[in-house]
């Protein structure tokens, strides 16, 4: 036995040390998965505060980097129609309201494990038939909210959307999440599609 170790010590060696480099190689990409897991956004959409369409739109960064929210688009879905629009400006506030001309906008920087109160569903709905002189026809039966930020360390778009469904009426009124979280958008094709939409609304609209 012990001769054939010696016999065999250089190729014993070079098994050696190439397992040795596979379990370095291993443990590399582990830690820069964990750290790219990281620096990941997220960005979580929820309500409180109130009930039904009085509940309060709160956007949450519980990334490790701070974010900068740049758009908030939401979808509105009645029992006849729906329309979609961007909803980052408070429109339902007048000069009188704001203590500051940001708060006039739901732009803006968000630090990590902050959040920031953008407005009830009630007032983005009004944002919406106020945004594109719309009538909304029909009792409202969803919205889906969809939040478009950057951060400092990624020169690309982040976002996260979440829906929600209106049941009852009156007292009875109830707004809840139809996923159990916020979905973050970070493919490849999903920012491509973001970065478009983003760039279609930025031309003037045809005569």
């Amino acid at each position: 036995m012990l001769d054939w170790l010696q016999a065999n010590s250089t190729v014993i060696q070079l098994v050696f040390t190439a397992a040795m480099v596979a379990v370095w190689v291993l443990y590399l990409q582990i830690f820069l998965t964990s750290i790219r897991r990281q620096k990941r956004p997220n960005i979580v959409i929820s309500c409180g505060a109130g009930s039904g369409m009085d509940a309060r739109i709160l956007v949450s960064n519980l990334g490790f980097e701070p974010i900068f929210i740049v758009d908030v688009i939401m979808t509105v879905w009645t029992s006849e129609q729906e329309h979609r629009t961007v909803v980052t400006d408070r429109s339902e506030l007048s000069p009188e309201q704001l203590a500051r001309p940001t708060e006039a906008t739901n732009q803006g920087p968000l630090k990590t494990g902050e959040y920031t109160d953008m407005g009830s569903f009630r007032e983005f709905v009004e944002r919406v038939r106020q945004s594109d002189h719309v009538d909304l026809d029909g009792k409202v039966e969803g919205m889906d909210i969809k939040v478009i930020g950057t951060t400092a360390a990624q020169s690309r778009l982040i976002a996260a959307e979440r829906e929600f469904a209106l049941t009852g009426e009156g007292r009875d009124e109830r707004l809840r999440p139809t996923r159990v979280v916020t979905t973050q958008v970070r493919s490849g094709r999903g920012r491509r599609r973001l970065r478009r939409e983003l760039h279609e609304r930025l031309q003037p609209p045809s005569s």
